[in-house]
């Protein structure tokens, strides 16, 4: 029989007695304050201002564990005539950093619950922020940074010296706690790029050729399996527009399916080089045989960088060269098929019959393989000083900074189409309408590649906000760039239907109120947190907008939702 075990001792357990939980004695249970908004926020903030000064004092610790066991006097890891096992002075942080005792790192792990190896990680992390990243150390001492993202940064840049990873330091401490990690992530790796872009498109080399493999992972009893894969960005993007290329051209056949689904299909056909070849030469209405229409946009829009001075975007029109194209007829050749030339009016075979293999590749052999590439939009953002120079960082959207050397690989043996670049200070004509032109979203798209709501992460294709919200009839130029603000469908919903209002003060730069008072500011720069003072207070009211004049109101200005 199960026991409940309270104050005063045990009794039966009996699932009809209401008050179960409640020992048995005289007392009225205590009274507790009534919850409201205001205790769950003030918990909440609360616990995790606990917990930032928690984990950055265990970082502020770690040195001075270190401090106290210092390896000047102690064998360094290469000192010969040291007796085996005994210990030795070791380098945990990168370049500029001091030796410490090897074993001082397993006494600290024990006392934090954790492994050597994660103490020592501690230790070296810790001395990198201190000795390396004096700026992130200063935020790191005053408890204004999340810890971990802090050693994530220190350990991303050990590899570098001193003074390039205080390049980094410089570039990015200011910005810790206004973006969400994925975004500070990439201007992290950017840094590392700008530090040192020989290095870089090095150690991107060599680790591209250690870590690419392919993997096939158990069937399960539905008959599906899963693939990983980790190839070059290059290969990935031709590779995703292939597959992209062929769902497409199963839907035309009449594949029903989902979009998904008929991905999954495309990606078998490619173990099968002359069906996929097949299906890639079979015309579709409106296209000729054998030729290709724009894939997908497997990289889209991004932002150059603060203190880019320009921009540049170029479109990739092929894949692999032909010197990588598969060798698939190493058997003797089949007797040739009387065919027409499949570049002709006339695609070979007759209509209704699927082709024989034999016919398949004796078509293939007159094909110009350029004619089943795919088709790749990469929009590429450079600095002035890039495009001069050769070297630096090249930004791309869906894989993030690179090399421009690594990017210039990429497009080595293809046919580019470059397009004209967007002008992104100089905003488009507003309109008189609600519906927003291709054109404009496009600006936005490249302008403001995420979203604008308080540390949101979410990009790519977004909802466009009026901030002002559109009202027919209430004047022209409703929709216009300083009017829209890139938001994810649902922080589209939250300030449409909800209780959160925004304002827009500058093209660029908005306020939010969430519904029990805070605001927040969000620029280039990030989320700016301003409270519920009455600073911020201020701040909204300042912002306060003007909407159109209402239809006959001899131009009455409507207010916004204050």
């Amino acid at each position: 029989m199960l026991q409940y075990s309270g104050p005063e001792g045990g009794r039966p357990f009996d699932p009809a007695d209401p008050g179960l939980d409640v020992p048995y004695d005289d007392e009225p249970p205590p009274q507790l304050l009534p919850l409201t908004p205001e205790i769950v926020i003030s918990q909440m903030t609360g616990s995790r201002r606990l917990k930032m000064a928690t984990e950055c004092n265990e970082l502020i610790s770690a040195t001075d564990w270190a401090d106290l066991h210092p390896g000047e006097t102690l064998p360094t890891t290469t000192a010969a005539g040291v007796g085996p096992g005994a210990e030795r002075a070791v380098q945990l942080g990168g370049d500029g950093t001091p030796l410490v005792a090897e074993f001082a790192a397993t006494e600290l792990a024990a006392l934090v619950h954790s492994s050597s190896w994660a103490g020592a990680r501690l230790i070296g992390d810790a001395l990198d922020l201190r000795h390396r990243l004096p700026r992130l150390w200063s935020r790191i001492c005053e408890t204004e940074i999340e810890a971990w993202q802090a050693r994530r940064i220190a350990q991303a840049t050990r590899h570098l010296t001193k003074h390039e990873a205080g390049y980094v330091d410089a570039a990015v401490a200011d910005l810790l706690g206004r973006l969400p990690w994925g975004r500070l992530q990439a201007l992290v790796d950017a840094a590392i790029i700008e530090a040192n872009p020989e290095r870089a498109a090095q150690l991107a080399d060599l680790v591209g050729k250690a870590d690419k493999k392919v993997h096939v992972g158990q069937s399960d009893d539905h008959g599906l399996t899963t693939v990983y894969a980790r190839v070059d960005a290059a290969a990935g993007i031709w590779l995703d527009a292939i597959i992209d290329r062929l769902a497409d051209l199963l839907a035309a056949q009449g594949d029903e399916s989902s979009k998904d689904n008929r991905r999954a299909t495309a990606l078998g056909l490619l173990a099968h080089p002359a069906r996929a070849i097949q299906l890639l030469t079979t015309p579709v209405t409106g296209e000729e045989a054998g030729t290709d229409t724009a894939g997908p946009d497997t990289a889209g829009p991004d932002t150059a960088a603060p203190g880019m001075s320009g921009t540049d975007t170029a479109g990739t029109d092929s894949g692999a060269g032909d010197d990588d194209e598969p060798d698939l007829f190493d058997a003797p050749e089949p007797p040739e098929p009387d065919l027409p030339d499949p570049d002709g009016p006339e695609h070979p075979g007759t209509p209704g019959r699927p082709l024989t293999e034999a016919e398949i590749i004796a078509a293939v052999r007159r094909l110009d393989p350029a004619k089943l590439r795919p088709r790749v939009l990469l929009n590429l953002h450079l600095a002035e000083q890039t495009v001069r120079t050769g070297t630096g960082v090249a930004r791309t959207e869906g894989i993030g900074p690179q090399a421009a050397d690594t990017v210039r690989a990429w497009l080595g043996d293809c046919t580019i189409l470059l397009r004209p670049v967007i002008d992104l200070p100089g905003g488009l004509t507003p309109v008189d309408a609600y519906e927003i032109p291709q054109a404009m979203r496009d600006h936005m798209q490249l302008r403001q590649p995420v979203s604008s709501f308080p540390f949101a992460a979410s990009r790519g294709k977004l909802d466009l906000d009026h901030t002002i919200p559109y009202r027919p009839g209430c004047g022209p130029g409703q929709t216009r760039i300083a009017n829209l603000a890139p938001l994810s469908r649902l922080e589209h919903r939250l300030v449409t239907h909800g209780d959160w209002s925004r304002r827009q003060p500058e093209p660029g730069t908005l306020l939010f109120r969430a519904p029990h008072g805070h605001i927040y500011l969000v620029d280039h720069n990030g989320t700016h947190p301003l409270g519920t003072t009455s600073f911020a207070q201020a701040v909204w009211n300042t912002a306060t907008p003007e909407q159109p004049a209402r239809p006959g109101a001899d131009g009455e200005r409507a207010r916004g939702r204050t």
